[in-house]
């Protein structure tokens, strides 16, 4: 009589020699004689039961034949479920092994549907580093685990068929039913409704994330009433506790989702993080253009809005020398003066540098990346903050940059025409004090200025 271990021996081995029909009269004489049933076949070692090792042995062709002729078999649906020493189910396992354009593996995912396995069915999940950390323990569908790891289109659709069919029926008999007395079957009917709707939007936060743009705009044509995309993540997704779509899209720093985000899915810019900044601040602070123009193009509310230390998007952009970023914000009319909780403008933070040292070449790029915000500032305006940067130590200060910046604004004065508002570089020989922005310019204000122009030594 053969033992279990034989038939876990023959599923683990190569077996690219022998044909198909080998392989399946040798697995039938090894199954029938052992007299085992799919629950008893268990690798000891790491707790996988026989479809897992299949799938690790990328044996295709003898899953689909198991599952084809074994589909009435209770013991199989029952190991459809089974959980493995690193908390791995079937389902989850099997969309690891999809990473090819073979069509017979998304046969194999199909055929785990037609047993009646539910891809919503949460299995347990923990990390490695979740333990030391004291997380609790996370919950993976084969559905948010399809949405992490980036599955084609074609395998999310299979996994969505039975979904899609199920949550608007489910949606039409909560409707149905709250109109009639039946509390019970209400209650058990929007019970699942709201695991369903829970499910969708894990999955749609797991797409985010990890920057799967195909899959989110699949999830928002399907689903997208039922999508909330401005909630915040609860303990369900440990991973992005307290953070909304838009703030996980932002942190993950991918244009487009953050674009679909805005323009498709309308989330609130106005709502902020849990440091009070708003999506506008984040973008600014990544260096993200086209956001901050998409933005800025779809409410322009929050543009002087103030985190919990009193800064502001513009604030953020100069200190960390995103000049497209200041120079939009600049155009579109954030406030150039305004000052946060320590009484710095946006032009003081254009002589901070964020550590002592400045030394290496990125250092170096930024401290000339906020030298050419400073003169776009001054040029809008600003004014010099001379007293604030002498109460910030001087281990922070960007001499350099104040030095420069100090000749710079000497350069632009404003044109003594009062008929004329540009920036003034050239100066009166006579009195040293009247600038002008041309020679044509000071010549149209030759008559008025005459009288006064005076030497400094003769006054």
């Amino acid at each position: 009589m053969t033992s279990t271990k034989e038939l876990v021996e023959f599923i683990k081995s190569d077996q690219n020699g022998q044909s198909r029909t080998k392989r399946i009269e040798r697995f039938r004489t090894l199954f029938t004689q052992s007299s085992a049933t799919f629950e008893d076949v268990l690798d000891e070692r790491t707790g996988d039961n026989l479809l897992m090792m299949l799938l690790k042995a990328n044996n295709f062709f003898l899953l689909q034949y198991i599952v084809r002729t074994y589909k009435t078999c209770p013991g199989l649906i029952k190991s459809l479920h089974h959980i493995n020493c690193k908390s791995e189910t079937v389902f989850t396992l099997a969309i690891d092994c999809i990473e090819d354009t073979k069509e017979r593996k998304e046969q194999v995912v199909e055929a785990f549907l037609l047993l009646g396995t539910d891809p919503m069915l949460p299995g347990k999940h923990r990390l490695p580093g979740d333990v030391q950390k004291g997380l609790p323990t996370r919950f993976k569908t084969a559905f948010t685990h399809a949405c992490e790891k980036g599955c084609k289109l074609s395998i999310v659709r299979i996994l969505l068929s039975p979904l899609v069919a199920d949550f608007k029926a489910d949606f039409r008999q909560v409707v149905k039913e709250s109109k009639n007395e039946n509390s019970q079957l209400r209650d058990e009917v929007e019970k699942r409704f709201k695991l369903h709707r829970k499910n969708v939007n894990h999955g749609f936060l797991v797409a985010i994330a990890h920057g799967h743009f195909e899959i989110l705009v699949e999830l928002w044509e399907n689903f997208g009433t039922f999508i909330e995309v401005d909630r915040t993540s609860d303990a369900f997704e440990t991973r992005f506790f307290g953070a909304s779509p838009l703030f996980t899209a932002l942190e993950s720093k991918n244009d487009n989702v953050v674009l679909y985000l805005v323009q498709e899915c309308q989330v609130d810019l106005s709502k902020t993080n849990e440091f009070k900044q708003s999506p506008l601040y984040v973008a600014c602070e990544y260096g993200m253009v086209e956001v901050v123009e998409g933005m800025l193009q779809k409410f322009t509310d929050n543009l002087d809005h103030v985190d919990s230390r009193g800064n502001t998007a513009l604030m953020n952009a100069v200190y960390h020398g995103r000049i497209d970023c200041a120079k939009i914000l600049i155009e579109t009319g954030a406030d150039i003066h305004r000052q946060n909780d320590v009484q710095c403008c946006a032009l003081a933070f254009c002589c901070v540098k964020e550590s002592s040292e400045d030394s290496n070449e990125r250092d170096r790029k930024l401290v000339e990346h906020k030298f050419r915000c400073g003169r776009r500032l001054l040029g809008a305006g600003a004014r010099w903050p001379g007293h604030k940067l002498a109460s910030i130590e001087r281990k922070y200060l960007l001499h350099t940059n104040i030095r420069k910046l100090r000749k710079y604004r000497r350069q632009i004065k404003k044109c003594s025409n009062p008929k004329c508002d540009k920036i003034a570089p050239l100066q009166c020989s006579g009195c040293k004090k009247a600038r002008y922005c041309s020679r044509d310019c000071q010549k149209l204000h030759r008559k008025q200025h005459k009288p006064h122009c005076r030497p400094p030594h003769l006054k």
